[in-house]
């Protein structure tokens, strides 16, 4: 079975599902994200095709993959490069990260199966990325009220909170990271993810929303 990818140039996005999904099987997603300062590209391995992962694109939409299918590729990262190969469960999203651990590329997979639907709350995770970030704490910006407490390296969580306007403060050891996160106005029923990364300046966020491919 061959790749079909999506292939980004410049400001140009072209979507094409990476598998196609039979009408009789439960479909599985797959993206692929970026917890790095640098670029990354993913490397379909069998077509060949490369999709970059940079500050305007740190992570792709979900894939409609077919489940129980091995997805095989790489990351690379200037001279760099570290392989995955994913299999993934129906109803699974699985979100593969590339990442730096010991100043190599490496990568890591975040998995759910979400049961949690609210059409009138908002859906957030914050996901581990950081090997220097063993206790991470996501707390609402100027004060004290914690979203997310002690989150454990290659670790996830999510909770459901109320469609407000947000900004977000992480800490990791209990040592405040960089400056606030202002993620704008939450949707009811939108889903959306923080991943946590490191940077030459500490551990940093990325944020996007749990976005499905059409």
């Amino acid at each position: 079975m061959s790749w079909l990818c999506m292939v980004v140039t410049q400001n140009l996005a072209a979507e094409i599902p990476l598998y196609p999904t039979g009408p009789s099987e439960d479909a599985a997603f797959v993206r692929f994200a970026n917890a790095e300062e640098q670029s990354v590209d993913m490397l379909a391995t069998t077509a060949k095709t490369a999709i970059k992962l940079d500050q305007s694109l740190s992570a792709t939409a979900f894939y409609p993959v077919r489940a129980n299918l091995d997805i095989v590729g790489e990351f690379h990262l200037n001279r760099e490069k570290t392989k995955f190969t994913v299999n993934i469960k129906p109803g699974e999203f699985v979100t593969v990260v590339a990442r730096s651990t010991d100043n190599k590329l490496s990568q890591i997979t975040f998995r759910e199966s979400p049961e949690d639907f609210n059409a009138l709350k908002s859906s957030i995770a914050l996901y581990n990325a950081d090997p220097t970030c063993l206790h991470a704490d996501l707390r609402v910006a100027g004060r004290s009220l914690l979203l997310f407490e002690a989150l454990a390296v290659d670790a996830l969580r999510r909770r459901s909170i109320n469609p407000v306007k947000l900004s977000v403060e992480l800490f990791c050891d209990g040592k405040a990271q960089g400056m606030a996160l202002n993620l704008g106005q939450l949707e009811a029923g939108g889903r959306y993810t923080i991943l946590i990364g490191h940077s030459r300046t500490g551990s940093r966020m990325h944020y996007f929303s749990d976005d499905t491919a059409k």
